[in-house]
């Protein structure tokens, strides 16, 4: 199982671009598909996102790349969040897609966090969790 866990976020700033940092990332695992050998059922990820709010309502923007030894996929996806509580879910059930959700730390920090699946090139399908904090 890949999951975060994040505090929720208390408010949205009435105008703030913050740094993102370059996230950190479960190993993801083959979740289904083909072209993946006994011992490739582990990959890896990166990836990059964005934060910018404006009057009650924040964009989105996440960036990630899945690998296995012989294959790799990235998938960029893109949201607005006018909820504290709001999660994003883009992409398609079938193929490459991400739940996101906006959260805090507990020192004032943004988070954005969720779980992904990203089909790769091969045909095989991973799934992991990240995490980005905003500053």
């Amino acid at each position: 199982y890949h999951y975060v866990m994040i505090n929720q976020l208390s408010a949205f700033p009435a105008s703030n671009t913050p740094t993102c940092d370059t996230g950190v990332f479960t190993a993801p695992t083959f979740a289904g598909g083909t072209g993946v050998s006994a011992d490739d059922r582990v990959g890896r990820a990166r990836g990059s996102a964005t934060l910018a709010f404006a009057e009650k309502s924040a964009a989105l923007k996440l960036s990630i790349t899945a690998a296995n030894a012989g294959a790799s996929a990235t998938q960029e996806f893109s949201a607005t969040a006018s909820g504290f509580l709001q999660t994003q879910f883009l992409g398609n059930a079938s193929g490459s897609n991400v739940m996101m959700q906006l959260g805090s730390t507990a020192d004032g920090k943004y988070l954005l966090a969720g779980t992904f699946m990203l089909a790769l090139t091969s045909g095989a399908k991973y799934v992991g969790a990240f995490k980005f904090c905003c500053s």
